[in-house]
C-alpha cells in the first residue's frame, strides 16, 4: 500500500513540472517586442502662460445724465449715431428756468441799489458826525473862556480874604479859636493860587479855531487844578464858619464874609459845571456818532450779504438753466438711449451712453495667486469667443491697478491690456480670452511635461536605449516650465530618444 502512494506522488509532481516546462516554453517563443512612444530631444522655445477672460471696454465713455429734474423737451441723437465734443444733445423744457433767471436778475438789481444806498448812508453818517463834533468843538473856546472867567472870580473872592504877603487877615486870625484852621487857610491859598496860575496858563487866549486834540487836552489839563481850587475854597469857608465874632470881626461882618465866599463858590460851581458839561456834551456826541456809524455800517454789511445772495442766486439760475441743455463731453458713438421727448427726467436717470469706439481696451481680472507673475509690458495672445476661435490678436499689458477687488470671495487686481492693432469688428462688451505670456526661454534643451516623472522633489526621465534594450531611468533639472513642454537644463543632450508616458 505504501509503494502505490509514493507512486502516485512522482505521477503527480512529473505532471506539474512537465505543466511548467511547457508554459516557460510557450512564453519563450511567443515573446512579443516592448514597444515606446519616444521623441527626439531637439532645441525649442518654452512659453508659460496665464489664461483669463477679459472684456473690451472703451477707454472712454460717458453715461449722460441731466443735473437737474424737468421734461425732455428735445432728443437729438439716436443709437449708432456719431457724435462729437459739444454736441447738443437733448433739452429740458426751459420756460420755468428762464423765468427764475428773469427774477433773479431783478432781485439782484434791486440788490445792487440797496447797496449803493447803503454805502451813500455811511458817507453821510461819517459827514453828520463830523458836523455835530465840528459844532460842539467850535463852540467849547467859549466855554472854555466862561470857566476861566469864573474861576478867577472865585480866585479873586478867595484872595480878598489875606494881605499882600498870602496871610490871612488878622481880624479873622484872632477871632479863629481853632489854629487848624488857621493853618489850612494859609495852605489853601498856596494852592488856590497855583491852581489859578494853570487854569490861566492853559485858557488865557486859547485859540478859536483850536484843533480837536487842543481841546481833549486842555480839558484834561484843567481838572485837577480846578478841584485843587474848590478844595482851597472850602478850606477858607470852614475857618469863616469858625471864626468867633467879637471885637475883631462883628457878626455883620462875619455875614458879609459868608455872602463873599458864597458868591466865590458859584462862580467856581459855574466853572466846574461847564467843564464836566463840555467833556460831557463832547462824549456823549462821540459815543452817539459811533453808535449811528455802527448802524449804518452794519446795514451796509447786511446789504452787501444781501447782494452777494442775489448774486449766487443768478448764478444758480443761470447755471440750471444750462444745465438744462445736454452736450456731449467727449468724441464718440451713441450706444444708449433711454429717453424720449414728453418724459420727466430726475438726476438719476440716464439718457444716453456714449463710447469712444477708436479707443478701447480689454479689461481682465487677475486673481491673486496669478498677480505676482504679472508685469507691465507682458505680452498676450487674444481670441474673441464672437470671432473664429483661429483668429488671434497681439495685445500688451499697460496697467495693474493696485487696489483690490473682491469677486465671490477671492481677491482679484483689475488689469488694463491694448490691442497692438484694432480690428473694426470689435465691439464694446465682447469677451477676450487671454493667454498672457509672463515667462519664455528660447533655444533650449526641451521635452514634454508628459515623459517628466516627479519622485521626492527630483525629476526624471526614461531614455530610450534601443530596441529590445530596457530604458534608463535618468535624473534631470527641469527650468521653465511652459503649459506643453519644459526646459531641461541639465541631464540630457539634443539627439538622445525619450519615452513619453501615456
Amino acid at each position: 500500500m505504501n509503494k502505490k502512494s509514493s507512486k502516485k506522488k512522482y505521477v503527480i509532481w512529473g505532471t506539474v513540472i512537465v505543466s511548467i516546462i511547457i508554459v516557460a516554453l510557450f512564453f519563450i517563443f511567443n515573446k512579443k517586442e516592448v514597444t515606446y512612444s519616444t521623441e527626439e530631444v531637439t532645441l525649442g522655445n518654452v512659453s508659460q502662460t496665464i489664461s483669463v477672460t477679459g472684456q473690451i471696454k472703451s477707454k472712454n465713455s460717458a453715461t449722460l445724465r441731466f443735473k437737474i429734474s424737468g421734461i425732455i423737451d428735445k432728443l437729438y441723437a439716436n443709437i449708432g449715431d456719431i457724435i462729437y465734443k459739444g454736441e447738443l444733445l437733448a433739452t429740458i423744457s426751459t420756460q420755468d428756468l428762464e423765468r427764475k433767471l428773469a427774477q433773479a436778475r431783478a432781485d439782484l438789481g434791486s440788490a445792487e441799489v440797496a447797496v449803493e444806498n447803503a454805502t451813500q448812508s455811511v458817507a453821510d453818517t461819517k459827514t453828520e458826525n463830523n458836523q455835530s463834533v465840528s459844532t460842539i468843538y467850535t463852540d467849547a473856546p467859549v466855554t472854555l473862556a466862561q470857566i476861566l472867567n469864573n474861576a478867577q472870580k472865585a480866585h479873586a473872592s478867595l484872595s480878598g480874604f489875606y494881605n499882600y504877603s498870602g496871610e490871612i487877615l488878622s481880624a479873622i486870625e484872632q477871632s479863629t479859636p481853632n489854629y487848624q484852621l488857621i493853618i489850612n487857610s494859609k495852605t489853601a491859598k498856596v494852592n488856590a493860587d497855583a491852581a489859578i496860575l494853570s487854569i490861566s496858563m492853559e485858557l488865557t487866549n486859547f485859540p478859536a479855531n483850536a484843533s480837536t486834540e487842543d481841546i481833549d487836552q486842555v480839558l484834561s489839563a484843567i481838572n485837577a487844578p480846578i478841584q485843587s481850587l474848590q478844595n482851597a475854597l472850602s478850606a477858607l469857608i470852614s475857618n469863616i464858619n469858625g471864626i468867633k465874632t467879637g471885637l475883631q470881626v462883628s457878626a455883620s461882618t462875619l455875614e458879609t464874609y459868608k455872602a463873599t465866599l458864597a458868591t466865590a463858590q458859584t462862580n467856581l460851581n459855574t466853572a466846574i459845571a461847564d467843564e464836566i458839561g463840555l467833556r460831557a456834551d463832547l462824549n456823549d456826541i462821540l459815543i452817539n456818532n459811533q453808535l449811528d456809524l455802527n448802524t449804518a455800517e452794519s446795514n451796509y454789511r447786511l446789504k452787501v450779504a444781501q447782494l452777494a445772495s442775489a448774486q449766487a442766486a443768478v448764478a444758480t439760475a443761470r447755471q440750471n438753466l444750462d444745465d438744462a441743455y445736454m452736450r456731449s463731453p467727449i468724441k464718440g458713438i451713441v450706444a444708449t438711449k433711454n429717453k424720449e421727448i414728453g418724459e420727466l427726467v430726475t438726476v438719476s436717470d440716464v439718457v444716453y451712453k456714449i463710447i469712444d469706439g477708436d479707443d478701447i481696451e480689454v479689461v481682465a481680472d487677475i486673481p491673486e495667486v496669478d498677480i505676482g507673475q504679472i508685469a507691465l509690458g507682458n505680452s498676450a495672445d487674444g481670441t474673441l469667443d464672437a470671432l473664429d476661435p483661429d483668429e488671434h490678436f497681439a495685445l500688451n499689458l499697460v496697467s495693474i491697478e493696485p487696489d483690490q477687488t473682491m469677486i465671490d470671495g477671492v481677491v482679484h487686481y483689475k488689469t488694463r491690456f491694448e490691442f497692438e492693432s484694432v480690428d473694426p469688428r470689435f465691439k464694446s462688451g465682447m469677451s477676450v480670452n487671454l493667454d498672457i505670456l509672463v515667462a519664455q526661454a528660447d533655444d533650449v534643451i526641451t521635452v514634454s511635461r508628459r515623459s517628466i516623472t516627479q519622485r521626492d522633489g527630483k525629476s526624471y526621465l526614461q531614455i530610450f536605449k534601443g530596441p529590445g534594450q530596457s530604458p534608463e531611468e535618468r535624473e534631470v533639472t527641469i527650468g521653465l516650465r511652459g503649459d506643453q513642454n519644459a526646459e531641461v537644463v541639465s541631464g540630457l543632450t539634443v539627439g538622445e530618444k525619450i519615452i513619453i508616458n501615456d
